[in-house]
């Protein structure tokens, strides 16, 4: 099977703006991609691929003062399993979650 998937997305910005994107394919589905088209910036900024300590792959720049365009276009193959799931898995309130997990739900200042 195949899946088409990308995005547009405008962002603006009143100053130059460093800015990193989490929108990459992860890397063990690379060899999966059939057909891509971007990222693609408009007005064109220069992106640097950075990968993290967890093994994701982001996209590094600095965004210009005013709007900026991102479109990507992809199709992967894919054979068209189910991702494992819990059944019986729960879904917790946040308020009911436990203090060790909140950090991961925070936003990063970087």
């Amino acid at each position: 099977m195949f899946i088409r998937f990308g995005y547009q997305i405008g962002i603006e910005c009143a100053q130059p703006t460093p800015m990193m994107t989490y929108l990459s394919v992860v890397p063990e589905r690379r060899d999966d991609v059939v057909r891509e088209r971007g990222p693609v910036a408009s007005p064109v900024v220069p992106m640097e691929e950075v990968t993290d300590p967890h093994g994701n792959v982001c996209l590094r720049m600095i965004l210009p003062e005013g709007e900026t365009r991102f479109d990507y276009d992809a199709v992967i193959r894919d054979e068209g399993k189910l991702d494992a799931f819990d059944p019986l898995a729960e879904a917790v309130p946040v308020e009911r979650l436990p203090p060790a997990v909140l950090p991961y739900l925070c936003a990063s200042r970087y």
